[in-house]
């Protein structure tokens, strides 16, 4: 299995984790391979232990045809420094509190955090804790003694969970700063790589939708996000596809054609991949536009977001239900997206720049943009990272900065984050609906 794991840095927690190379057991290997979309390790993979409640997976030799990780000017390879501020310094404090010993480990794992910041380390969380998780064991018998025998190894996990969750939620917001520059080089000149978007009239536009569903079962928002697809339906009078990823965790795909039965018949279902997520539908979406390529051909794409969160008063505290309305909000008003998309390639409500593991230079935070189909389908648009983030990734990785119009709020950091969410974006939201109050929905 070897093989499966080659996207993960060689030599890091998280591939020992992934080969089979830790001390973790079977079941909890299996588990994270799981949330990579990789099979199970077999059992003849297992070493026998004096615990048969906890085997341990054998540990394998350094891969045929792999090389360690090079090193630079005679030393290892640098991991980032913490830098005080972000999740994985606030980690740090908080350990240090708590009376835990900080080690070259910690430290590392701490400057990843920083350097991926809370929305990534939100995202990524499981890959913290099994990172942590064997440390804080060690640490817990060192403290307690024989007594750690007797503290179930999930007990310990959580607790783990809990403490990189609170740090993450600690971190205090970044300022928001214009994006970096380069400095010209003498002689040459400062400009965009692609001329501006041509200016169109889209008075006659045929308005496509790509639409992406997991029916996460027992929360009711993936029927909250339809019930906003419908109330938008008379802005769609194109291809309406709407595509359906189903696992364990999911209603059936047939629950979502019933509840879509009057909005569109053009469905696209497949097994859902944690790994991949949105990126598993995208291209068999396009595909399936890429002949109305026209100059008024645009689409909307958009997917249903927070299905693992319910739609009760407890989630008052968390901005991802006001995050996904005010997407729904604006990218429902054609009247507001119309002039922007004649003069921009893609539109949306909010855009970051940077924070996709180098994947393009920006994109629209929440995955919900219009863009135009002939601009697209000019370029290199089959080029989807295969990773979680891909689709959000691929717009910005297709268009460039100044051929993005941003509706509500440009330059964003960590929407997730509740005091970021109501000191800069909550005012710039109202704003905008005072300013577009007499528009038509």
């Amino acid at each position: 299995m070897v093989e499966d794991c080659v996207d993960l840095p060689y030599g890091s927690r998280l591939r020992q984790i992934c080969e089979g190379r830790s001390e973790l057991p079977l079941r909890r290997v299996n588990a994270y391979r799981d949330e990579y979309g990789l099979p199970p390790l077999a059992v003849e993979d297992i070493l026998p232990t004096a615990s048969k409640s906890t085997p341990q997976v054998r540990m394998r030799a350094t891969p045929p045809g792999e090389q360690p990780p090079r090193k630079c000017c005679g030393g290892a390879k640098q991991e980032p420094k913490p830098n005080g501020t972000g999740p994985g310094s606030q980690l740090l404090k908080m350990l240090s509190a708590a009376g835990a010993p900080t080690c070259d480990a910690c430290l590392a794992l701490a400057g990843r955090m920083d350097q991926w910041g809370p929305t990534h380390c939100r995202k990524n969380i499981g890959n913290i804790v099994a990172d942590m998780l064997p440390r804080a064991i060690a640490w817990e018998r060192e403290k307690v003694g024989w007594l750690a025998a007797w503290i179930p190894e999930a007990i310990t996990e959580a607790a783990v969970r809990l403490v990189v969750t609170r740090a993450i939620d600690s971190t205090p917001p970044q300022p928001v700063n214009p994006p970096k520059v380069r400095r010209r080089a003498v002689g040459k000149t400062n400009a965009p790589t692609r001329p501006p978007s041509e200016v169109i009239d889209l008075a006659n536009a045929t308005r496509h939708l790509t639409f992406h569903i997991w029916p996460v079962k027992g929360f009711r928002a993936w029927q909250w996000n339809c019930d906003r697809l419908l109330k938008a339906a008379p802005l769609f009078n194109g291809r309406r596809i709407v595509s359906i990823v189903t696992d364990s965790q999911s209603d059936s795909a047939d629950e979502v054609k019933d509840y879509l039965k009057d909005f569109t018949d053009e469905f696209i279902v497949l097994k859902n991949n944690a790994k991949l997520r949105e990126v598993v539908t995208w291209l068999p979406m396009l595909d399936r536009l890429k002949e109305y390529a026209g100059p008024s051909d645009v689409t909307f794409s958009a997917h249903a977001k927070c299905v693992r969160h319910k739609t009760t008063e407890e989630n008052k505290g968390s901005t991802i239900f006001r995050w996904t309305e005010a997407m729904w909000e604006a990218c429902s008003r054609w009247d507001i997206v119309r002039p922007l998309l004649e003069s921009h390639g893609t539109v949306g409500a909010f855009r970051q720049f940077g924070g996709l593991k180098g994947f393009g230079p920006w994109h629209f935070t929440g995955t919900f943009f219009w863009w135009r189909n002939r601009e697209a389908f000019q370029r290199d648009w089959r080029k989807v990272p295969q990773a979680f983030m891909g689709t959000e990734a691929w717009i910005g990785m297709l268009f460039e900065p100044h051929e993005a119009a941003v509706m509500i709020a440009d330059n964003v950091d960590n929407l997730y984050v509740m005091k970021y969410w109501e000191a800069e974006i909550e005012p710039q939201l109202q704003r905008w609906r005072a300013e577009h109050a007499q528009g038509v929905v």
